[in-house]
């Protein structure tokens, strides 16, 4: 499906629910997770409308710029650092509301379907790739666990994990990636570790853990968990750092990480991963300096890194600021197709949006010169590409058929909603 069709360089505390018996999701005879390549994803209806934090719960814009608001509070991401929590297909927005995990539709904001939750309050979450299955974590510790399937729209595990002791993490410590067959791989805070559980039962235990050997690789010096993604042959997971760029791959069959290299990036902090919706590409963008990485996520190794964009003239921070300031980092978003990878200007500069081509990483359009950005999102629909200024108060919607900008004026925008 073509996505682009712009004008090149165009400037400007609840009562706990009753479980019922239910088979466990997976066998509990090896360990090992069978590769099964996730679903084809097709744009689902709202997939075009970006979702954002907003005071007293999450906010909606389509690409005509109608707005739309669900109350709640938002569920953190805990596979890609997210704001909010959205299914792959991007139809679909998951909110904590009065003890409930609250399934919504993108495209208008009506809750579908409540499901009973025992925690409240602010809550991490990861949900399968097909939208079936979502684990929930309700605090940074990582010791207790909640399993949610989301088509029989009820709790079917629930329990705490005993997790190695030492290491720190940040306000949401562990990482989530909620795998197709219904199991779980977590990343305790502060440790080069990944665990495998599944429900056992209706609880929940631990299946499998990397062995010391895969230490190294997993070393990640940041406050912020790991970005987990499901490589598009079902036979890997990959993970990428925030704190220098580094990419690591986890064979799930033997479950242990065989490979791993590198993002050029100037700066800590300021790489901002893109993985392509089949799972098959990874592009990080470097906002310190202009450059661009692609890494084949099938093949497992990097093909290139170049600059894309030249720095402009900006403040230039003192190193340890620059690095405070920076957590996921949302200046990159890729086209539904991956033909196009939408960029910020860099370090700050009031350079506004880029999109590079990914064939040749090279500059197809530019629009909002002289207007700083520092977050971008692209519809699954291809219909508008959505961008925070640096102000928090202004929204850009860009018209891709056309080309065309339009300013929306708000009191306060938070972090995008990212599938």
């Amino acid at each position: 499906m073509a996505v682009l069709g712009f004008v090149a360089l165009a400037c400007g505390g609840s009562t706990a629910p009753v479980l019922t018996a239910t088979p466990t999701p997976t066998a509990r005879v090896s360990p090992a997770v069978r590769a099964v390549p996730p679903p084809r994803t097709f744009a689902a209806p709202g997939a075009g409308v970006a979702w954002f934090a907003a005071a007293g719960g999450t906010v909606g814009i389509s690409p005509d710029g109608r707005e739309l608001s669900l109350p709640g509070t938002p569920i953190h991401n805990a596979s890609n650092g997210s704001t909010g929590l959205r299914s792959a297909d991007g139809g679909q927005i998951y909110i904590a509301a009065g003890g409930k995990l609250e399934v919504a539709s993108a495209a208008d904001g009506h809750v579908l379907r409540s499901i009973d939750l025992p925690w409240s309050g602010q809550l991490q979450a990861s949900v399968s790739r097909d939208g079936r299955w979502l684990w929930i974590m309700p605090d940074a510790t990582g010791t207790r666990l909640l399993l949610v399937d989301a088509e029989r729209g009820a709790v079917v595990a629930s329990g705490s994990v005993t997790l190695p002791s030492g290491g720190s993490g940040g306000a949401f410590g562990a990482a989530l990636l909620a795998l197709l067959d219904g199991r779980l791989l977590l990343m305790p805070p502060g440790r080069s570790e990944i665990l495998l559980l599944s429900a056992h039962g209706q609880g929940v235990g631990i299946d499998a853990r990397t062995s010391a050997a895969s230490a190294s690789p997993l070393s990640c010096n940041s406050p912020d968990p790991q970005m987990l993604h499901l490589v598009a042959d079902g036979t890997a997971v990959a993970g990428y750092c925030a704190f220098d760029g580094a990419v690591w791959w986890l064979d799930l069959g033997r479950f242990q990480v065989t490979d791993h290299t590198s993002a050029r990036i100037g700066n800590p902090f300021w790489g901002a991963p893109a993985f392509s919706a089949d799972g098959r590409m990874l592009y990080v963008y470097d906002s310190w300096d202009g450059y661009a990485t692609e890494i084949d996520l099938v093949l497992r190794r990097l093909l290139k890194s170049t600059r894309a964009i030249r720095p402009a003239l900006a403040l230039r921070l003192p190193f340890i600021q620059e690095v405070q300031a920076k957590g996921p980092n949302f200046s990159a978003a890729l086209s539904a197709d991956g033909e196009t990878l939408f960029t910020t200007g860099t370090r700050g500069s009031s350079d506004g949006l880029y999109a590079l081509s990914t064939s040749n990483l090279g500059v197809r359009a530019h629009w909002l010169q002289g207007r700083k950005v520092q977050a971008v999102w692209a519809g699954s629909d291809g219909a508008a590409l959505f961008a925070m200024e640096a102000s928090g108060k202004a929204l850009d919607i860009v018209d891709l058929a056309t080309g065309s900008v339009r300013t929306l004026e708000r009191a306060s925008v938070g972090g995008f909603t990212v599938a």
